[in-house]
């Protein structure tokens, strides 16, 4: 047998004799800040080039019968009132984010309520279908801090409240104003069909918190159809998928709801 060449020293317990000692790990660099505005600045300017020249593109054919508008001509009141709304939209944002973290984590965080409501808000509308919001909000949140069930209930949370006062404007607006989408028949039967739509979602949540076996039944019954359609793939993690996300829904309400009167606040 050949003998190990290590040589030990009479104090070395044996199964010290052949441990490598490995170089000590560098330690992490923190993100400098003028990175991050860098980045920051990079972004901004990728956007804002994305936009020019997707309005140059579209407003090219039209460039012969353009006309400049006089400043003086310009009703700069109209345009401060929807600078304003914009404002107004923000600021319920933050505060619906700023009661949902002091309701849930029982604190006042508020720089981490309007970056929250501020990230949401930008990721709906640069992603498909506004699918992007609720993801980096749980994320952002997760990063600050928060425990793991507050960062998937208040996004969440928000989310529907949302949705619920859309659809709840959208229902005044039809009864107390008619005429308005009495002009034509398209955009009546249009603005019908959209609230149905967008109604779907909370309703289908009210009706899964009260009778949640009903509505397992039938979203088997409508996934198991559409799977005999072709049009879904696998009808049963498609139906799986759905009562989960529903239940989601459902759990993050319940959460809210510790509170008295705290969902009504939030509308």
């Amino acid at each position: 047998m050949k003998k190990s060449n290590l040589k030990t020293s009479p104090g070395t317990p044996p199964e010290e004799e052949n441990i490598v000692p490995f170089p000590a790990e560098a330690p992490e660099k923190k993100p400098q800040k003028k990175r991050q505005r860098l980045t920051l600045l990079l972004t901004i300017l990728i956007n804002v080039l994305i936009v020019g020249y997707i309005a140059i593109r579209e407003f090219r054919g039209d460039a012969a019968n353009a006309q400049f508008i006089r400043l003086g001509s310009v009703r700069w009141p109209f345009i401060a009132l929807g600078l304003g709304c914009f404002v107004l939209a923000v600021y319920m944002e933050y505060v619906k984010y700023r009661k949902m973290i002091l309701a849930t984590e029982g604190r006042d965080d508020r720089r981490s309520a309007f970056e929250c409501a501020v990230l949401g808000k930008y990721y709906d509308n640069v992603t498909p279908f506004g699918a992007g919001g609720q993801p980096f909000q749980i994320l952002y949140l997760r990063r600050k801090g928060f425990s793991a069930g507050n960062c998937a209930a208040i996004p969440v949370a928000g989310f529907m409240m949302l949705q619920f006062a859309f659809v709840l404007i959208a229902g005044v607006v039809f009864i107390a104003n008619r005429n308005v989408i009495d002009v034509a028949p398209a955009i009546r039967y249009t603005a019908y069909l959209g609230l149905v739509m967008y109604a779907a979602l909370p309703m289908a949540i009210v009706f899964f918190a009260f009778f949640p076996r009903g509505v397992r039944a039938v979203v088997g019954k409508v996934t198991g159809f559409l799977g005999q359609l072709g049009i879904l793939k696998d009808a049963e993690k498609s139906a799986a998928g759905v009562i989960a996300s529903l239940d989601d829904y459902v759990v993050s309400l319940k959460v809210m709801s510790r509170r008295p009167h705290f969902l009504p606040k939030l509308m």
